[in-house]
């Protein structure tokens, strides 16, 4: 009974700490050869602030992209997420250099920034939700006009 009791308390403290638990806190998703952070909106907005992170759209058909700043677009490069293999040579050369994606949904962004850390990437951030969830907590995107 005593054993009982304890493995109760146990998973009662267990659950309490994961209710407790900070959802704005960064969470780092593990993956072949390392490691991405998987960000909310707001914290992917601070990070995409510096205006060094080289800013990825990796969706496979365009659906519109992030605003970032004052700048009309300011996304780098749109490539996607099963390309990133085949064209490294279009990412930055410096493995350390922060590198943020997206996509319309968040699905192939996490395809892409796992893809990233494994060719070596070691500053690599996921937008959590993608653009849906970017517009839903009231940041800016963009739609270019098709030519």
């Amino acid at each position: 009974m005593k054993r009982l009791f304890t493995l109760l308390m146990v998973a009662v403290i267990a659950l309490a700490s994961i209710a407790c638990s900070d959802p704005s806190a960064t969470r780092t998703i593990s993956v072949n050869g390392g490691s991405y952070m998987w960000l909310t909106p707001a914290q992917f907005n601070e990070f995409i602030s510096d205006e060094s992170v080289y800013l990825i759209n990796v969706d496979e058909v365009y659906a519109g992209e992030i605003k970032r700043g004052n700048q009309q677009g300011g996304t780098n490069l749109f490539l996607g997420a099963s390309k990133i293999s085949a064209n490294l040579d279009k990412m930055p050369s410096d493995k350390a250099t922060k590198i943020a994606v997206y996509c319309a949904n968040g699905l192939s962004s996490q395809d892409g920034a796992a893809l990233l850390v494994k060719a070596g990437y070691t500053n690599v951030a996921e937008l959590n939700g993608g653009l849906a969830a970017w517009n839903n907590q009231g940041y800016q995107s963009i739609t270019k006009a098709s030519s």
